[in-house]
This record gives C-alpha cells, structure tokens and sequence, in this order.
C-alpha cells in the first residue's frame, strides 16, 4: 500500500529518476563496464553529476554490444556489468542472434517488483472482487527445460513465483493457481496440466497472461478434452493480456468466450525491463518511475528525451538503464505519450519485426538464415497464424524451420500451438518482377523497392506464382 500511495503520488518525476540513475551507477561504479566508459581505473565515476553527464559519457547501445561482457558472465566472471552477482539469465527473442541472454541481479528482480507491487496493489483494492479466490499468471515459459551456462549461471528462474518476490513467494499456495508443469513437459502436457488446475480451482477471479492467444487455445483445450460446460469460469473477474498492437486482433474472440470478464491492457513489459503499469480506470499505463532510469528517443526528430520532457501526442522509443547491466539499452518499443503523468501506450516495435504472437522475428535474423540458402528469390511473411516461406529454388531449404526453431520466442509460440507450422511455396515465373508491381501499386517509388527477407504482410500467394510444397 505504501509503494502503491508513492507511485500514485510521484509529483517531481524528474528528482525521481536522477535519484535512480545515481542508484544504478553509485551501486555498479566498479563493474568491467562502468570502468570501461568513464576511463578511471578505480572505477570513480563521480564526475558524472547529472543525466546530462550520463548521456555525455555513455553511448546508447544494443544487444551487439553487450556480447563480449554476457559471454565473459556466462563463463563464470564476476563485476562485468554489475558489482552485484547475476542471479540468472533470463531468454528472449534476438535481432541478428537467435536469442539473447538478459542478466537478472537481485537489484533487477526488485526494480520489476516496483512496477508489480502498484500495480498488484491496484488490482486488490479497485478490482471487483478478485481478493475473493485465486489468480492465474503466465509467467515464464513453462514447457522447456532450464539449463546452466558453462561456467554454472542458471537459464531462467526456478519457479514463477520468484517474480513476484517476497510475501507473494510465500503466499503463492494460497493466492495463486500453479499448475506443476515438469521441466521438459511437451505441449499436450502443458495444456492438460494447466487445464486440470483451472479446472480445479473452485474459484479463479484471475487470470493473466501474454498474449491473449495462449488463453483462447487453453479454453478450446478445455472445451474440447474436459466438456463445454466447465469453461466459463463463472468467478472470473477479470483478465490482463496485450490489448496493443498486434495483439488487439485476437481479442475479440477472447472476449466472446469469457464475456463476463473484464479485460485489462498490461503495461510495457519485456524481458529487459518494466516501463509501465497499467492503473484501473485510466487509459495507458504509468511510466514505472521507480524501476529504471528512462530515456525516449523522438520518433520526429530522434533526440533523446528525459521523462520529464515528453511531449502529449508524440511518438518515442524507450530507452533503459538497469540494475541488471544494462545503460542506454534501446527496446526498439515504441510509445505514444498521452500527458505529462506521463502515462503511455504501446504502439509496437520498430525496425523490421513481425509479432503476431510475440515471436518477435526480425529481418536481420531471417536475413542472416538465407544467406545460407541457395535460391533466386527467398521472402519469409506471416498469414494468420502460420509464417510462409516464398522460394525459387531446385532445392527446398527443409531445415528452415529449425532455424526460426533457434528463435526462443518462435519455438515458445510454436510449442503452445499459437503458430502452426511454417508452409513453403515454390515460386515459378518471374517473382521479383511481381514483387516489385505489387509494391509500386501500393504507392512505392520503382527505383527503391528493394525485396526484403520479411515482409510484414501477407496475401503473397494472390501475388506469386507457384505452389506449396508438401513437406
């Protein structure tokens, strides 16, 4: 209640985040990385006063850069990124590498906590009845099997009740519905084991998860293996799931086979950190001030901006400073700001990236897959829930798949069943020809079309000639 009070009553937000930003750079001064940028062998960077001094000494920076510091972590080092040990590494979905490796600190996982705490805290007090029975959240990936580093760092949190910390972990028995989904479980298990524990829930006001898909496909488990009638949940109050973006397509169905719950958009959250909290009653959500140090590149003019300084309206990608190790990391998510709070929407990603179900596939690293198949014409697109593989080629890539496989997010989305499998059609005729007539109908200059690795539509079977190739 305290934290919640705190976070609603935020006033100065830029003292908020100065303060913060001296937190993570007093706590973390003698770290490899700190070192390496303020040129001191001591690892003093008392020189650095303001964010302005920040900003003047640290570049801003991408997962690439990064690299050489995790695989010196992921050996066993210490004080690379943080003086603090790395609990663990955290898996998401990679741009030119497959996936990436995010190192969680103690400091990290109490950052989270200051945007879960409000928001938990909003939920019990204003939400209708939901401190009557138990709660559902999809957490962390449940079906694949958690392994250890070379030099003994763990992949992944034990439980997911160590995401909520403290008096939750301790509570969770009571407050919480936890299916135990054994290390390795396939998907049928995932769903049958998650199943049975809604199920036997007398009374679940509750349920989260990510993309509203992974509850459709639980609830068509549910109708078709356990009976229609169980399905309804009559208790449930409320659901938080993506509502922005991508997601917002899915939710209609989602709502018509729980109409009786409300649905409440989640916050900005990703692997690397919490940007925002969804509050009750407001549209958006609420920068989580206290969590990181933020910083918003201009979608206009590409200067960075403080908290403070944003503009109602404009459009912004979100820049973080971590307890984890990471400083002036860009997210690629892109926000419009909707006051001064501020309080802020989710707009999507940018750069070249097809989500549709969190799979986050990005051109650079479909790009870099075809570089290794031969072909006179190679584009990857999404329909509505399976990804098409356009080729012109004597030999099918039949390993393609298992490339996307190397994704962490695709295989997570593939494994519960949101994507089907990948489909491959065999081009014939003159495909880059069509490719390009296509393009300029739709208002593009001929001499700058180019064809991309990705595209972020689909429909190209209307378009090419060719048939799928059964495989």
């Amino acid at each position: 209640r305290k934290e919640y009070d705190r976070f609603l009553g935020i006033r100065d937000l830029k003292s908020v985040q100065t303060k913060k930003l001296s937190e993570i750079l007093r706590a973390n001064e003698s770290c490899a990385y700190l070192r390496g940028h303020t040129g001191r062998p001591t690892g003093s960077i008392q020189p650095i006063q303001s964010a302005d001094d920040f900003r003047a000494a640290f570049p801003l920076t991408e997962y690439e850069d990064y690299l050489p510091y995790i695989e010196r972590i992921a050996a066993g080092e210490k004080n690379v990124l943080t003086t603090e040990d790395v609990l663990c590494f955290q898996t998401t979905g990679g741009s030119t590498s497959a996936s990436k490796l995010i190192p969680y600190t103690a400091s990290l996982k109490r950052e989270f906590q200051n945007g879960l705490r409000p928001w938990l805290c909003d939920l019990y007090t204003n939400g209708p009845g939901l401190g009557a029975g138990k709660a559902y959240w999809s957490v962390t990936p449940a079906i694949h099997e958690r392994r250890r580093t070379e030099g003994g760092v763990p992949i992944g949190f034990e439980d997911d009740t160590a995401y909520f910390g403290g008096l939750f972990e301790r509570l969770s028995g009571i407050l919480l519905v936890t299916p135990d989904i054994p290390d390795g479980a396939g998907t049928d298990d995932f769903y049958r084991i998650t199943a049975e524990a809604l199920l036997r829930c007398r009374r679940l006001t509750f349920l989260s998860v990510w993309n509203p898909t992974l509850l459709t496909l639980i609830l068509e488990y549910i109708e078709t293996h356990c009976g229609a009638e169980k399905r309804a949940f009559p208790q449930l109050k409320m659901i938080s799931c993506w509502c922005d973006a991508t997601a917002a397509r899915y939710l209609p169905k989602l709502r018509a086979l729980l109409p009786h719950a409300e649905i409440q958009p989640k916050g900005l959250l990703s692997t690397e950190g919490f940007v925002s909290v969804p509050i009750l009653g407001e549209t958006g959500a609420r920068l989580a001030a206290t969590s990181h140090f933020f910083e918003f590149l201009s979608a206009a003019d590409g200067r960075a901006h403080l908290a403070h300084e944003l503009t109602p309206g404009e459009e912004y990608e979100v820049v973080l400073t971590t307890s984890g190790g990471l400083y002036r990391y860009r997210t690629h998510d892109v926000v419009l700001a909707l006051d001064r709070t501020p309080r802020l929407r989710f707009l999507g990603r940018n750069g070249k990236v097809s989500d549709l179900f969190g799979e986050k596939l990005n051109e650079r690293f479909i790009s870099a897959i075809m570089e290794t198949v031969e072909s006179d014409f190679c584009m990857l697109a999404p329909e509505t829930d399976y990804y098409i593989l356009y080729i012109k080629t004597e030999t099918i890539p039949l390993r393609f798949e298992e490339e996307l496989m190397k994704n962490f997010h695709y295989q997570y989305c593939r494994d519960l069943g949101q994507l089907k499998p990948l489909r491959i059609f065999r081009l014939t005729g003159d495909p880059a020809s069509a490719y390009l007539a296509a393009a300029a109908e739709n208002g593009q200059k001929l001499g700058g079309i180019k064809p991309p690795a990705l595209s972020l539509t689909g429909g190209w079977t209307r378009i090419f000639e060719g048939a799928f190739v059964h495989i």
